[in-house]
């Protein structure tokens, strides 16, 4: 009876220390900048919907955390649109520059849109982002780069992408000629893997991201973003943009139709499905639904997701700093693809695909129609012929 007690309290012990040391292994991941950052963003700023008080606090949280890195130059740009619903709405881009200390006109820009849907508190799409961000920053503040460097943090992207849209229309053509690159990060925590995605043929500058991502410290899986599954996804010049690819749909878009060249950061899993909806085989889907919450994510992914927004970090700030990428960083623009054709071959393909198979068809059809014409006529030519003439016919011959 005694051993059985001693049993009963031992347990009773270990399950009420569990959630203590739960809550302890969640509080050591603020050791990670990402996860301090991301921690902070969420709980102080709250929903972050485009056009709203909250996407204004967050605005405000943005400006204050980047004023505090020392030898940053911030400001805001206010922006006016009009929504979906045809309503005037209001958002802003949170700037902070990094000047060069060498003589130098060439700038580098990084981005990642702060605002969030109305379901879920916007974790995964976008705090993992802004996260990466302000930990980049925090990284790259110290460093004398051969360019400038410019963080942003994008307003209005969930509404239309409105903020990328804003902040190139008021780039000047030197501006536009002068960005070397612009690294873009979206939604990069929960995914199972972290994809790199460029132009939609190889290219070296790309590879310089995938290279340094894959040799992290957190045995976290980086790919390049795989070609093929372009197919999936037809060419419709969504919101005015004709450059194609799968993920056309973030902010590195409006800067890649001004002929910038682009990396992007995007977590998902491809081997599942033919796209980026299947973001993770152990979540729910999370995305844009009420799983985006950062003690879901928590409790479904634990440090995972941490290490992911941390990985993300050293990709960009190995390959920025590493001065034998300089060159590569610098041509980036001559490895962009300029052909319509090698933009949409996918479609080009199918097209072709359907259009042969068609014809296929058309022919066997109309092969069919004209035997079926000539049996036709063979019998109502013999039927002719037999045919008895009525007697009055035969008075007229």
């Amino acid at each position: 009876m005694r051993k059985l007690i001693f049993i009963i309290l031992i347990v009773c012990l270990i399950s009420s220390l569990l959630p203590l040391t739960a809550y302890a292994q969640t509080a050591d991941w603020s050791t990670y900048s990402t996860y301090d950052y991301l921690s902070r963003f969420i709980n102080q700023c709250g929903k972050r919907v485009a056009g709203t008080s909250g996407e204004v606090t967050a605005s405000n949280w943005l400006r204050t955390e980047f004023a505090s890195m020392s030898g940053l130059e911030v400001s805001v740009q206010p922006f006016d649109y009009t929504d979906e619903d045809n309503a005037k709405a209001s958002s802003s881009n949170v700037i902070a520059i990094k000047q060069s200390s060498q003589a130098t006109d060439t700038q580098v820009i990084i981005c990642a849109h702060y605002d969030c849907v109305m379901t879920g508190e916007g974790v995964f799409d976008n705090g993992s982002g802004v996260a990466v961000l302000l930990a980049v920053a925090d990284s790259l503040v110290a460093q004398d780069l051969p360019f400038d460097v410019v963080f942003v943090a994008m307003g209005a992207e969930e509404a239309g992408m409105y903020g990328s849209q804003y902040y190139v229309s008021q780039m000047t053509q030197a501006d536009i000629g002068n960005t070397l690159l612009v690294i873009n990060i979206d939604s990069v925590s929960v995914g199972d893997y972290i994809y790199v995605y460029g132009e939609d043929v190889k290219t070296d500058y790309t590879q310089l991201f995938v290279n340094a991502g894959q040799n992290n410290d957190y045995d976290v899986t980086v790919k390049s973003k795989p070609l093929y599954k372009d197919i999936q996804l037809a060419y419709t010049g969504y919101g005015g943009y004709p450059y194609y690819q799968t993920a056309q749909l973030s902010d590195h878009s409006s800067f890649r139709s001004a002929s910038i060249p682009t990396v992007f950061f995007f977590s998902g899993n491809y081997d599942v499905s033919l796209g980026y909806q299947v973001s993770s085989q152990s979540t729910n889907e999370v995305m844009h639904t009420s799983s985006d919450t950062l003690s879901y994510i928590n409790e479904k992914l634990g440090i995972s997701h941490v290490l992911k927004m941390e990985t993300v970090v050293q990709s960009i700030t190995k390959t920025l700093t590493s001065p034998q990428n300089a060159t590569i960083i610098s041509t980036a623009r001559e490895h962009m693809v300029g052909w319509f054709w090698l933009q949409t071959w996918p479609v080009c393909i199918v097209v072709a695909l359907l259009f042969i198979v068609s014809m296929v068809i058309a022919l066997r059809h109309l092969n069919k129609l004209r035997k079926q014409a000539i049996l036709d006529d063979y019998e109502v030519k013999t039927d002719t012929l037999f045919k008895s003439v009525p007697p009055d016919d035969i008075y007229k011959l």
